[in-house]
């Protein structure tokens, strides 16, 4: 934020960016900066009634555990689909290269060419 004030500054871009501007001031410093703009009076006072009692943090700590616990099976669960997906292609890549072109197990596997050679061309 202190870099973006500067910019501002700088390029007397203040008066364009002042709401942005003034979620970084203080409450001494709000009163003064642009003290006839409304929008500015109505959510500077909301903001400091907010940061006067604190941030209001909408979760407890064990709910954002739990989501944070539920986001990383998520994340473990897609990345085994996504793996089961690729094994299940390889072994079709395989048992296909007998019968088709590497064009078409390209095509039907929705892989590049150069992959579908990759693979045949595997030990595994």
């Amino acid at each position: 934020m202190d870099n973006f004030e500067k910019f501002c500054y700088d390029n007397n871009e203040v008066e364009k960016y002042r709401y942005i501007l003034m979620l970084n001031k203080t409450e001494e410093e709000l009163a003064s900066f642009y003290p006839e703009d409304e929008i500015i009076k109505e959510y500077g006072e909301a903001l400091m009634k907010y940061s006067e009692k604190g941030f209001i943090y909408p979760y407890t700590h064990d709910e954002e555990q739990k989501m944070i616990h539920n986001t990383e099976k998520k994340l473990a669960y897609d990345e085994g689909v996504d793996a089961g997906i690729e094994q299940t292609k390889i072994e079709m890549i395989k048992g296909l290269k007998d019968k088709l072109s590497v064009e078409e197990i390209a095509d039907v596997a929705k892989l590049s060419i150069e992959r579908v050679k990759e693979i045949i061309n595997s030990n595994n």
